[in-house]
Order: C-alpha cells, then structure tokens, then sequence
C-alpha cells in the first residue's frame, strides 16, 4: 500500500517523499500539503513527521503496521502541553490529559511532530489550512474527527528516543478551536478565565462539512456472532433491596444471543432468585453496600476476558453482549459503552454512530477484565458519592485503554426509586456549617487526575453557575457563601486524598 511522508518543521513543508524518491512540496504551508497528498493517495496512508525530532522517531516505514483499523491516526502524542488552556473549558476530557509513558492513549490533539493516517480517512474529515499553524490544524482535524468516528491514539512506538517537547500554540490559535469546537459562549468564558481578549477567535469561521459516507466506509468490519461466539464474558452486578428487577435483568441476560459465562451479583441480603438459569450464578453476601465495595469484590471473582457492568434495575436487549463484544474486537477497544434511555424516552439504536467517548458509566460497560484489574478497581475513597464511574474511565484511559460509545443496542434504565446499591452512608462532613460544596468527592477526583487548567476552568464554571442563579442584589452575600463552602470542600478532598 503507498506511503507518503511529509516532512515538516514547524508550519512549513520541506519536503515530500512518494514511491521512495525525494520532491518538493506543491505548497509552502504544511497542512495544506498533507491535505493534497491525503487527496493524491485516498487508498494509502499518508504519513507526517517534524524534521527537528527525525532522529528520535522510529523508521516511517514501520508506522502502517501499527494501525489497527482505517479510522484510526496514530500520532507521537504530547499535544495536551500544547493546548493547556482549553482545560479552563472543557474541564471534564480526559483526552486534554498525557497518558501513561509507554501506553496507547485516544487523545484528539494530534501531534504535529509525527503521525500517520489513511488518506482516505484524513480526506473525508477534512484538513482545513487557512487561518493557523500545522499544529492547531491537526488539533482541529481530531476534535471534529472524534464525533464522527475517527479514533485519534498516541502511539509511543513512533518514538525511539522517548516524547518530544513542543511549543504551545498561539492564543488565537487556542481561541479559535474554542470557537469552533465549543461556541462562542465558551469562547468567552475561555477569554475570562484567561483575563485576555478573543476577538480574532470570535469572528472564526464554521468548519466544512465532512464526508461522511466515505467515513462510513472506512469503519471496520465488525465480526459476526460465530467469530466472537467463543468470548468469555461475565457480569457483574452490585445491588440493595430491589429483587424484582434483579430477577428481570438475569432473565435478559438470559436470553442474550451470546450468553455470559457467569453472573456475580454482590450486595447485602441478598435472596436467592427462584428458577435456574443458562449460567454460572454467584452471590457475593457483603457486609456492608457500596457501589465501589461491590464491584471490586465482584472484579476479585471475574474469570473471563470481558466484564460487563451493570446497574441492577436495566432491562436489555437480546443482542447487546454480541454486539459490544463485537465493537470491542473490530474496534481493539478496551471499554465500550452502551446508550442508556429512561423510560419515555425515544430507544431507537444508531448502529453507524460508534465514537470515542469522554464519559464512562459503570451501569452499561462492557470493559476488558485485565485493563480494569490494572487500575486497582474502583476507588473506595469515593464511597457513599457520586463520580466513581468517571474517575475510572480516566484511569483506564491513562492506562492506554480505548473506551468507545455504540448506541446500537440501547439500554432502558428503569431509574426505579427505591433500593439500589447506593444505602445512604454517614459522611465526615455531615455536621458541618456551611455544608462543603461541590460534593468533597468531586474535588478529589479531580485534583487526583485532572490538569491545573481544568481544575482552575471547573472552579470558574461552578461559581458562576451558582452566581448566575441568584437574585442580583443578594450576589455579594451569594459570592462570599459560595466561596466558603468551597474552601471547606477543598480541604475534605484533601484528606480523602489522604487515605484511611
């Protein structure tokens, strides 16, 4: 299959290597020219590299092998120290974040300093040029690419000589991708909580309309159910107090097209469900409820390569393991997450919608069982919350973990209002006056994983948030509560991170 390198140094193109021979570049300005060679070789791959780290990059002509399917771009990773600030506005991503030394990691901020694609992929994106560096064009070029499919993933076996360092971008670069990926709202929170004027981010223009069915055709090729019919899956689920629906969800699992090898459902006072069924039960008696507690002692008993994560009180439908496992496989992901409806709620699935996905919800996850192990499982310091989903989702991307959304097989969640593997625990800071806010959990999660610009734009954002919502002449009273109950969870969270 062809390969062709471009050879950049910063944004200019030096030089254009086709069928092994040397030429000069048709255009001066370095995005441009890979978006011609993207548009010559549609059915090869199209490689880029930055000449100043050339010595410490592996031979180019290794880099198509790496691929793993035609949607994905593998690149030398280090973007998120060149886009630091876009953590003040999208404070939640886990993919503004460099993943563990030596490890795959999704992140949509492609690295200009090398990379590879197939042009076919990189063309029905579309590379806009005009406007900004190298850099911030391949940045652009992601974060529109990931809601349409494409998989962005650092790959450190680009690199022999260990990440390279690069420059940040221009702040009218950063202003326009918070244009252009976020809206203008968030343009000027973005110039607030940097104190610094966004005008030229402001008057940017809309991106172009990718093509979208010749993204289609690049996804991969999902095996059918004989090819997977051999994958071991077990289930866990951790539950309180709602039989009823315990027996309804083994039933679905039941009928499920490719059938788990066992179930471990773990819980306080468990009854054993009538009937039998066409897999290995087990019940886990726990002293004590905790959705944490619960799936870490369900993780100890997992035997398969996969877990699926379960609320108690889902109902699914007769494909969903088949096709997550699917997904898993065709995709090389480490996580996949179903959609998950409320009743009322429109359940028709979208089988052409499989993306990489910031979240992460432990109630509808098909996860690999060796990635979740080499987390350590769900952190116990966060029980009796909320958001210990989300801080393990960023874990496991850290960790090199794919984790992909594929709405195909939606989930109803009953949200049933009683019950439930959530019994109300006494917290440290139940007496105290004023209440800490936000919760003491969420401010833990996030100075444990999370990059100072994002803690910093989440400060700004949740202030805000509850200035906006009161009455104007009692703001100043709002301001100062506001900011002591945010000193107090501030320090409960430091002594969550504390440990026992």
């Amino acid at each position: 299959m062809t390969l062709l390198l471009l050879r950049v140094e910063a944004d200019r193109a030096v030089s254009v290597n086709t069928h092994g021979a040397e030429e000069a570049p048709v255009h001066g300005n370095a995005a441009r020219e890979l978006a011609r060679l993207a548009d010559l070789a549609p059915s090869g791959h199209v490689a880029w590299l930055d000449r100043r780290f050339e010595a410490g990059l592996a031979p180019p002509g290794a880099w198509p092998a790496l691929l793993r399917h035609d949607l994905e771009v593998l690149h030398a990773g280090g973007g998120g120290r060149m886009a630091r600030s876009l953590g003040l506005v999208d404070f939640d991503s886990p993919w503004l974040l460099d993943g563990t030394p030596g490890r795959r990691f999704d992140s949509w901020l492609i690295s200009p300093a090398a990379g590879i694609a197939r042009g076919a992929a990189l063309r029905a994106v579309g590379i806009e040029p005009d406007g900004w560096g190298f850099g911030a064009a391949l940045f652009d070029l992601g974060r529109r690419g990931v809601t349409l499919g494409l998989v962005p993933v650092a790959e450190p076996r680009l690199l022999e000589g260990g990440p390279v360092e690069l420059p940040e971008l221009r702040a009218a670069e950063i202003a326009r991708l918070v244009r252009r990926g976020y809206g203008r709202k968030w343009l000027a929170f973005w110039a607030l909580a940097r104190r610094r004027p966004a005008l030229r981010g402001w008057l940017a223009p809309g991106a172009d309309d990718p093509d979208r069915a010749a993204l289609d055709d690049l996804r991969p090729a999902l095996p059918p159910l004989p090819a997977v019919a051999g994958a071991g899956v077990d289930v866990l689920i951790p539950t309180l107090g709602r039989p009823e629906h315990l027996r309804a969800l083994l039933g679905d699992l039941a009928g499920q097209t490719l059938r788990p090898r066992r179930v471990i459902v773990a819980g306080q006072d468990l009854e054993d469900p009538d009937g039998s069924f066409p897999f290995d039960l087990r019940l886990l008696r726990l002293p004590r409820s905790g959705a944490c507690l619960g799936r870490n002692a369900g993780l100890r008993e997992v035997e398969s390569e996969w877990v699926l994560l379960l609320d108690d009180d889902v109902r699914l439908r007769p494909r969903l393991i088949e096709r997550l496992v699917s997904v898993a496989r065709g995709y090389g992901a480490g996580a996949v997450n179903a959609r998950v409806y409320l009743p009322g709620q429109e359940p028709a699935g979208q089988p052409e919608a499989v993306r990489l996905w910031p979240s992460f919800s432990s109630g509808a996850a098909l996860v690999s069982a060796r990635a979740l192990r080499e987390t350590g499982g769900f952190d116990e310091r966060m029980e009796g919350g909320y958001g210990e989903d989300y801080e393990l989702g960023v874990r496991l991307r850290l960790l090199g973990a794919t984790v992909l959304y594929d709405p195909a097989e939606p989930i109803l969640h009953l949200k049933a209002p009683a019950g439930g593997f959530r019994a109300p625990l006494p917290l440290p800071w139940d007496g105290d006056d004023p209440q800490p806010r936000p919760s003491p959990f969420i401010l833990y999660a996030r100075r444990k994983l999370l990059t100072p610009e994002m803690r910093e734009g989440y400060r700004l954002f949740y202030k805000l948030s509850r200035l906006g919502g009161a009455p104007l002449l009692r703001r100043p009273a709002e301001l100062r509560r506001i900011a002591r109950q945010w000193e107090r969870a501030e320090r409960w969270a430091a002594r969550l991170g504390e440990g026992p």
